[in-house]
């Protein structure tokens, strides 16, 4: 009898052992996912915040160009990321870029914001890939001292400019028309 009584004893202090751990571990659980889970709103709260001062930068220096917010703000807009590869402005976040189409329009928007300031014998230049595999050096994108720049580019040919299979931003040299200089900003679809 002693023994039976001091076998449940040993279970019970080893359940008693074991249901121990489980509250910690339940805390720790719950923290980890709470960390995770804030993480990801801060990042989305940050793309957030990136899309709308990179379409108000673009409105307080569009002027009249309405064209640009019949490309940018339509709900048909297609949009790509750019993301940067290259170099970035000191103390700052990496540069950006994103490039509009409508396929209810001829233009394509392209935007890059914190692109740091070129040289006087360079240029921030923009080629983008069609999804037949031409590549076309869309134009020069020309940055304030923020290093915010846009660039409206005419297809002739309405909804050309969706969907693209890559566009690049490259800092080349002044009136450079092939793909060399530095790659600062890229897109490929995967």
């Amino acid at each position: 009898m002693l023994r039976a009584v001091e076998s449940r004893a040993g279970r019970s202090r080893r359940l008693m052992f074991d249901r121990a751990w489980l509250r910690p571990l339940g805390v720790a659980a719950a923290l980890v996912l709470a960390v995770a889970l804030v993480t990801w709103n801060l990042e989305l709260q940050q793309g957030l915040a990136q899309e709308r001062s990179l379409l108000q930068q673009l409105r307080d220096s569009a002027g009249q160009q309405s064209v640009i917010f019949e490309v940018v703000d339509s709900s048909g807009s297609q949009k790509v990321s750019l993301k940067a590869v290259g170099p970035q402005r000191p103390g700052e976040e990496p540069p950006y870029g994103k490039v509009y189409a409508n396929p209810q329009q001829t233009q394509i928007v392209a935007m890059g914001g914190r692109l740091p300031a070129p040289d006087a014998n360079e240029e921030y230049r923009l080629y983008v890939t069609d999804r037949f595999g031409t590549t076309a050096n869309v134009g020069v994108l020309h940055v304030d001292t923020s290093g915010f720049g846009y660039l409206v580019f005419d297809t002739a040919t309405r909804g050309a400019g969706a969907p693209y299979q890559a566009a690049r931003l490259y800092l080349q040299p002044r009136g450079s028309n092939g793909l060399d200089g530095t790659l600062v900003l890229l897109f490929e679809s995967r």
